[in-house]
């Protein structure tokens, strides 16, 4: 529990607090306007907490209603809300503004509970996260206004069932590095009928949604708008990282990112420039051991169909299928996500015929590919078609 100043300390106890404010509350050490725990029930309605250097709630393991209630200016060295273990939580028609915490803390946490229902609730002028959610369940969020703070919702190991007719409007900036909106990680949500506009981060301003390969994760966004974010680098309005959001209906406009202004994901395919996406190259009347008459230019691609513009490490490599079978030159990085292949030499018996190359590429795995994305797909191959030497031509195929 906390230590320090406390006003109603709670435990296994019925509390009622109406049609009350309270202000001016100080105090050097932290400390909280009500401390409770231990199977107690607080309902809070029409309550006014304002103008204080002391948060207002830390619950555990206890039943909480918040109807009604203004928290506003309030700064802290702790969070000024803390709700945790509970099962039991409603928040509905209130406001949460102009809150700040220090040492790292969160304004609005939630943690190993459930909240039944958040229902026209406005959270503005927030510093770090609006709401963190760690290991919590949302059954509903309808008619959310989060506005005009350093970062939305940032949920980890959690899930909101939904969340619906709720607008998210400048939320980040350029020091959030994921998710200037929402950040999701190893967490499910399910999005409707709302609005993503002005945020900013790094990556995925509206949304960044991040899973690792252990954990099943979903992410369902429909017949909502994401207008005028800004992601630094990836992702305008929706990042993600493993698994592919389920988008439905939902329209983008003057998104902005270097990569993928409206969706961005990672690569999943290579494509070869002129040519359509899948498309195998055949190369005929090839001289084994000279150049070929051709440059290759082959292109990162992700699920979109987006080159990635900003990838400028990951490799592509040509190999031969037989042993018999020798190319050159053929391993390159990638220059925003394009690799040039101008001085490729392929070598094997004159005027064999059918001779298979493949690629490969260490941005792209193919078993997520498949599993995750659900794509059928196998890399380029080609196929080189080789002429017999001509009249003074000497070829060593064992180059």
């Amino acid at each position: 529990m906390n230590s320090g100043f406390e006003i109603f300390k709670i435990v296994t106890t019925n509390f009622t607090i109406t049609n009350t404010r309270a202000y001016n509350i100080t105090q050097s050490n932290k400390g909280q306007f009500i401390v409770g725990s231990f199977d107690s029930i607080l309902d809070l309605n029409n309550v006014t907490y304002e103008n204080s250097t002391v948060g207002m709630i830390n619950i555990i393991s206890s039943n909480i209603t918040i109807n009604l209630v203004s928290l506003r200016d309030v700064s802290d060295s702790s969070s000024p809300l803390q709700i945790r273990g509970s099962d039991s939580v409603s928040i509905t028609n209130s406001q949460i503004s102009q809150i700040s915490s220090s040492n790292s803390s969160y304004p609005f946490l939630i943690q190993n509970s459930e909240v039944l229902l958040m229902q026209n609730v406005t959270l503005s002028s927030i510093s770090q996260n609006c709401m963190y959610l760690l290991n919590s369940r949302v059954t509903s969020m309808s008619r959310v206004n989060l506005r005009d703070s350093t970062q939305g919702i940032y949920a980890s190991s959690s899930q909101i069932s939904r969340i619906s007719n709720s607008n998210f409007t400048s939320l980040g900036n350029n020091g959030i590095l994921k998710g200037g909106a929402i950040y999701l990680l190893n967490s499910n949500a399910s999005v409707s009928g709302s609005n993503f506009s002005s945020n900013i981060a790094n990556q995925g301003a509206g949304i960044y949604f991040s899973c690792s390969e252990k954990q099943f994760c979903w992410l369902n966004v429909t017949n909502s708008s994401f207008m005028n974010n800004y992601a630094a680098t990836s992702g305008g309005a929706i990042m993600y990282d493993f698994y592919r959001p389920n988008i439905v209906n939902t329209t983008y406009s003057n998104n902005i990112a270097q990569y993928g202004p409206n969706i961005g994901g990672y690569a999943a395919r290579l494509k070869l420039e002129g040519e359509e996406l899948g498309t195998d190259i055949t190369l005929n009347n090839a001289v084994s051991g000279g150049s070929i008459n051709r440059i290759l230019k082959f292109s990162l691609i992700d699920y979109e169909n987006q080159t990635l513009v900003l990838d400028n490490t990951s490799t592509i490599t040509i190999k031969p299928v037989s042993r018999t079978s020798n190319v050159i030159n053929n391993f390159l990085k990638v220059n925003n996500g394009v690799a040039t292949f101008d001085a490729l030499v392929f070598h094997n018996t004159p005027g064999a015929n059918d001779i298979m190359f493949e690629l490969t590429s260490n941005a792209i795995d193919l078993n997520t590919v498949r599993k995750v994305l659900g794509i059928s797909y196998r890399l380029p191959q080609i196929t080189l078609n080789f002429r017999y030497c001509q009249p003074g031509e000497s070829i060593n195929v064992d180059t």
